[in-house]
């Protein structure tokens, strides 16, 4: 790590260039997260690229908090093979995947049951309740994405260790949103587009698709827990 210290120089520049990097090459595993996320909730272009931005949001503000606490622990809180606290933040991210299926599940069933009532319109049209909850989901993946080890954040977070807790939340908010751009934002927006389409033209299998997800996401999260 010092050799990419001292290649970079700034630590700002690095977190461009790094980030970017990342964001280009490693986001395959959240990509495959939203999209099926995605495919199971929404059914809009447009709510297909918000709800990435809310993945996005929490996974910059958990990287802003990590590097924070490196910068007044002076030292990186989480590298690249361990764990931050004793805790192995992946199982975190193995919770989050199960409860969002749950989620996804329960979901389908509470439709269902409103869908038989006479007032099933008025309690799902412009909640913002409800759209607050649904959202949580997301912003607890982007958080735990966020704080999965890699070579990448190890490098900002012993950046941010050298600086004040200012500067450290400004070169994670620069990294976070450097690592951000990357294609997951087109892949998110067209499952929207698609989810879309298959809500009007085969509505009769939207149920057996986002059971589908939700089986997806329990089973994605309970594996890594039981293979240990």
């Amino acid at each position: 790590m010092e050799n990419i210290i001292a290649q970079y120089g700034s630590p700002f520049i690095a977190a461009i260039l790094i980030g970017l990097g990342c964001g280009f090459s490693c986001g395959s595993t959240s990509t495959i997260f939203l999209t099926t996320y995605i495919m199971g909730n929404e059914n809009d272009t447009k709510k297909g690229f918000f709800s990435v931005m809310h993945f996005l949001s929490g996974k910059i503000i958990v990287m802003i908090i990590l590097g924070i606490i490196s910068s007044f622990m002076g030292t990186a809180i989480i590298n690249e093979y361990t764990t931050i606290g004793g805790f192995n933040s992946k199982i975190l991210l193995n919770i989050v995947e199960i409860v969002t299926g749950i989620a996804i599940f329960y979901k389908i069933f509470k439709k269902k049951s409103c869908c038989n009532k006479k007032s099933c319109g008025k309690n799902f049209i412009n909640n913002k309740k409800e759209n607050i909850i649904k959202h949580i989901p997301l912003w607890l993946a982007g958080m735990a994405y966020g704080m999965t080890p890699c070579y990448p954040l190890a490098v900002m977070l012993l950046f941010s260790a050298t600086l004040s807790p200012l500067n450290a939340c400004f070169l994670m908010l620069v990294f976070g949103i450097s690592n951000s751009i990357s294609p997951v934002i087109i892949y998110g927006t067209m499952a929207g587009y698609f989810s879309k389409k298959m809500y009007k033209e085969i509505p009769q299998y939207i149920h057996l698709i986002q059971g589908m997800a939700g089986a997806v996401f329990i089973l994605i999260g309970v594996y890594p827990l039981i293979i240990k």
